[in-house]
């Protein structure tokens, strides 16, 4: 029992060291052996439980920078480990229920972990992204390149296929379960050190086509927009004292004119950075317009969206999280809405029909009005789509936003909630993959960092930086070009295509074992 529990400690410890912001990526290519090992071994109610073992004590140690943030204690962090652990449990259940004493573990095992991962991210207002296996490439352009083509599903396939061959080496050789195989005439299996040359095989083949792999190039000189990015390095507006917010709206003017003098067609603001009702507040409409004009370029702000005289077809009675772009002489000529809104933080799920308990709840929690409309916007004459935080985690949402049209995306996001450079880390992942699955183009805008220019590859052409080159967290601003593409990704066209098909495949797995199951009562 305990080496066993040991065994699942493991691939929870080098699952986390594997994860963005620690920089062990090549750790998650062997982090499941352990546990999977366990799941060969093991009965059905241990595979379970030591699968729900390694899942609670990976997100505790993979999200310990939210311990940190307001509102959450100890017991809310201990349950949203616990709500995003089942995702370990059931795997584990599933892979102990269907395991078979065959190599074709080591389709069976990604194929269930990936349909797994696919279900955590579409469980409604329970869906959590954070702790997909992809994620830990994103700094690997020789792997990463693959969510182009199946989403990042896909990378956590082809790590958890390369995990279970390891693991089904080590106990062939083991245990010599080879020679039983064998004696059955079954022809799936593979000797010990021969089961890995298939992986060893793939991601050969992996690793070549990412080196010399280039993506659809649509690129001429004149499909490009020079961009500017600015930070205050402060809380946004609805966490800030009015002190922060005049600090933070002083600072932002004076970076965006200081911006200006490179010229700059378009210039992006974090999410939540302007204190005041747009476009209620008249005033600091009047401001910002005044800005755009000073700078010459279009401006895109967050800001609380708020209609004085609301429309019946609306009926909102709060305000929504929005971006509005002003341009110079016009004021606003564009708004969009934030779509996905955060649970228990910008609405309460379920609202009138669950009462939640408060120490779940909290006074913290906003009753924002979600945007019903995928908006479009246009700067210097190239059409954009606006992300803002939480929707960026999500590659479906994303996906279908960048295939309305645009030349580039825009993420605004506030993370002043939070101080680990670990967890800032991984918010970059998730606009690194979107870039990626959908060859498109991110200006990522951030209160407090990490602000950044993202290529359709993937690659960071651009980042606010301290002294030292590393990403600054405080003040600051940077303006480069930004390259436009219309040609989207094979992800982006057809969308969760390799789900399906992983689908299928464990619909014939299920057919084959219950055609086994007949013919054996049939022969009895």
């Amino acid at each position: 029992m305990l080496v066993v529990a040991v065994l699942s400690m493991v691939s929870a410890a080098l699952l986390i060291l594997s994860s963005p912001g620690y920089g062990y990526s090549f750790l998650a290519w062997v982090a499941l052996v352990p546990l999977l090992i366990v799941i060969k071994s093991s009965r059905l109610s241990e595979s379970f439980i030591y699968s729900l073992l390694a899942g609670q004590l990976f997100y505790f140690g993979h999200l310990s920078w939210m311990y940190s943030i307001d509102g959450i204690s100890p017991v809310i962090f201990a349950l949203l480990g616990l709500v995003n652990a089942w995702l370990f449990g059931l795997f584990g259940f599933a892979a102990s229920l269907l395991k078979r004493e065959r190599a074709f573990d080591v389709i069976l095992f990604p194929a269930l972990w990936a349909l797994i991962e696919y279900l955590h991210h579409h469980q409604g207002f329970l869906s959590l992204t954070w702790g997909t296996l992809a994620y830990t490439q994103y700094e690997v352009p020789a792997v990463n390149w693959i969510a182009s083509l199946t989403g990042i599903y896909g990378i956590s396939f082809l790590i958890v296929f390369v995990n279970a061959c390891i693991a089904h080496a080590i106990i062939s050789l083991n245990f010599q379960t080879i020679a039983k195989e064998n004696q059955g005439g079954a022809q799936f299996a593979f000797p010990g050190v021969r089961a890995l040359l298939l992986p060893a095989v793939v991601m050969v083949l992996i690793l070549a086509i990412g080196m010399v792999r280039t993506f659809p190039d649509d690129i001429s000189a004149g499909d490009c927009i020079k961009a500017g990015l600015v930070q205050a390095g402060l809380p946004g507006y609805s966490s800030s004292t009015d002190d922060e917010k005049r600090e933070a709206l002083r600072r932002l003017k004076q970076l965006s004119l200081a911006a200006a003098a490179e010229h700059p067609a378009f210039i992006v603001w974090p999410e939540t950075a302007v204190p005041g009702k747009i476009p209620y507040d008249s005033i600091m409409v009047k401001m910002l317009s005044r800005i755009s004009d000073e700078s010459g370029a279009s401006l895109l702000v967050g800001a609380a969206g708020y209609d004085k005289f609301q429309s019946s077809e609306r009926q909102q009675t709060g305000i929504a999280n929005s971006a509005f772009l002003f341009k110079p002489g016009e004021r606003i000529v564009g708004r969009y809405e934030k779509i996905m809104l955060v649970p228990f933080n910008e609405y309460l799920p379920l609202r009138g029909k669950i009462t939640w308990p408060r120490w779940i709840v909290g006074s913290n929690w906003k009753n924002a009005q979600p945007g019903s409309e995928m908006t479009i916007l246009e700067a210097d004459g190239l059409r954009f789509g606006v992300q803002i935080c939480w929707e960026n985690l999500f590659p479906d949402h994303f996906r279908k936003v960048s295939a309305q049209g645009v030349d580039f995306m825009v993420s605004i996001t506030n993370e002043s909630f939070v101080k680990a450079p670990a967890a800032r880390e991984q918010m970059l992942a998730f606009n690194i993959f979107r870039a990626i699955e959908n060859h498109v183009s991110i200006l990522r805008a951030a209160s407090t960092g990490i602000s950044a220019m993202i290529s359709p590859k993937g690659e960071i052409t651009a980042m606010i930086k301290d002294e030292h080159g590393k990403p600054e967290y405080g003040a600051g601003m940077l303006v480069d070009k930004v390259q436009a593409t219309s040609q989207r990704s094979f992800y982006n066209r057809h969308g969760d295509w390799f789900v399906v098909a992983l689908a299928l495949l464990m619909c014939v797995y299920f057919c084959f074992l219950l055609g086994e199951t007949l013919f054996r009562l049939k022969n009895r």
